[in-house]
């Protein structure tokens, strides 16, 4: 019997990176997961029902921290840990986000591991007030600087501004490393049941994720907290549909999977997506690289992705 792939997943211990954790060990991978140190005990504790399968391991320092050790014996990278929206200052926030994932990618590469999925967001490719454009392709991205952002103190234009950059600093990187199979996710809101390894550690909405929207509709005022323009809907997934992605996307969606050609940046829109480009995922090479989203264990109407590559064709869709 062949040895399970090894995958490291940082941010274990938050609402995604808990769904990560549970579906890459169900479909049978061994996961070494990173939080910060103060919160080592309880992520090992809540993550003690999947046995040897999952091991965590603190990393306090994203943008500048040692990962060798972490990365040892390690298949595949899933960078999933990310700054609080609006919890860290603006320069703390970007920081951490842009030099983080660019520290976590070059360690990877400099270890040999030649998989590294980068969790993105939606929001670096089209703004959700925009009712103009129908089709979106890999070239397209929100216009952001680091100067504007620091500027505005607005979390955010901050939380845009991150997720842009360091996905752009992403793909210099894998312009410059064609050997590193490198794919980013794209997701937009998701919502949906906590994963069974998940923990609350304390009694705040910021610790909900984006769940406290349903929570913030009972609001007396009955309005969310970010404005939604009238028909035009906020897309979103489930949040159970987000780890399928990333697995699908790199690791082909199972354990023991070849590798998929680089490059590869995917939209995980959802029921209400606003866009209507689609690839010719019919056809090779895009066809490899489409499988597992939403999965097979979906309960509603499957939501339409929208997978890119650099040799995609995108149209309008149906």
């Amino acid at each position: 019997m062949a040895a399970k792939q090894h995958v490291l997943v940082t941010g274990v211990n938050g609402y995604l990176g808990a769904h990560i954790v549970d579906q890459l060990v169900k479909t049978g991978y061994r996961v070494r997961g990173t939080v910060r140190s103060g919160k080592l005990d309880l992520a090992r504790e809540s993550n003690a029902m999947y046995g040897k399968d999952v091991e965590i391991v603190a990393a306090d320092d994203l943008a500048f921290g040692d990962f060798t050790e972490a990365l040892k014996g390690v298949d595949a990278v899933i960078h999933a840990a990310a700054p609080l929206f609006g919890r860290a200052s603006p320069e703390e926030a970007l920081t951490a986000a842009i030099d983080g994932a660019m520290n976590i990618l070059r360690q990877t590469e400099k270890m040999g591991i030649k998989r590294f999925v980068l969790v993105s967001s939606l929001a670096t490719v089209a703004s959700p007030d925009d009712r103009t454009s129908l089709v979106w392709t890999d070239k397209d991205w929100i216009e952001v600087s680091r100067e504007q952002a620091l500027a505005s103190k607005d979390p955010g234009i901050v939380y845009v501004t991150e997720k842009v950059l360091a996905e752009r600093a992403v793909w210099e990187f894998a312009d410059t490393h064609p050997h590193v199979d490198i794919t980013t996710v794209n997701p937009p809101y998701f919502l949906g049941p906590y994963a069974p390894n998940f923990r609350f550690t304390d009694a705040s909405l910021a610790q909900m994720s984006t769940n406290n929207l349903l929570y913030l509709l009972l609001d007396p005022a009955g309005t969310p907290p970010i404005p939604v323009p009238p028909r035009h809907r906020r897309p979103r997934r489930r949040a159970r549909d987000r780890p399928r992605a990333h697995g699908s996307s790199n690791f082909g969606g199972r354990a023991q999977a070849p590798p998929v050609p680089p490059p590869l940046r995917r939209l995980a829109g959802g029921r209400g997506a606003h866009r209507t480009g689609t690839p010719r995922a019919a056809r090779a090479p895009l066809a490899a690289r489409t499988n597992g989203l939403p999965g097979p264990a979906a309960e509603d109407k499957p939501a339409r992705q929208l997978a890119r590559g650099r040799d995609s064709e995108v149209g309008r869709a149906e």
